[in-house]
């Protein structure tokens, strides 16, 4: 049989090896989005530095993991540069949240604009995707996208 899913190599080449491969098991993004099925979580948002960083993969609809153990998308996520990554993204919005942005707006009336347009130039000037179609458009789109989600950050 011939494998027509395109992957990086890494993936291709190293970690899939001889392993069998079903639409029951594992992913095809042709049929079935790993949106759908999987979020990223920070297990604890609040860290003191870059080494606290804990990402994990949760199930939000019911699938198996076997894409992500095969893959080893949970460790490779857990790398030190994404760490160093996730760390400085949530170190640059922390301060930015909802109500923190609401009690400014009403402490500083008329010095800013409107609270969903300063979350949309945040998220922005962070490289996250405010859409869902748009996970695929930046580096990590997806994983970034969901902290920000847990941090109530993006409401969608």
């Amino acid at each position: 049989m011939f494998n027509l899913t395109p992957g990086c190599s890494p993936c291709n080449a190293h970690l899939k090896g001889e392993k069998h491969f079903t639409v029951s098991t594992h992913i095809n993004p042709f049929q079935t989005k790993f949106d759908d099925y999987f979020q990223f979580r920070l297990k604890d948002i609040v860290f003191s530095s870059k080494t606290d960083v804990s990402i994990v993969i949760e199930n939000i609809k019911m699938y198996s993991r076997s894409s992500i153990n095969d893959f080893k998308i949970e460790e490779r996520y857990n790398d030190q540069n994404t760490k160093v990554k996730v760390f400085n993204l949530v170190e640059g919005i922390k301060n930015r949240s909802p109500v923190i942005q609401k009690s400014l707006l009403q402490q500083f009336s008329g010095l800013f604009g409107k609270l969903d347009n300063i979350n949309r130039t945040l998220l922005k000037s962070q490289g996250v995707p405010i859409e869902a179609k748009q996970i695929n458009d930046f580096e990590m789109g997806k994983m970034k996208r969901d902290i920000c989600k847990q941090m109530g950050l993006i409401q969608s």
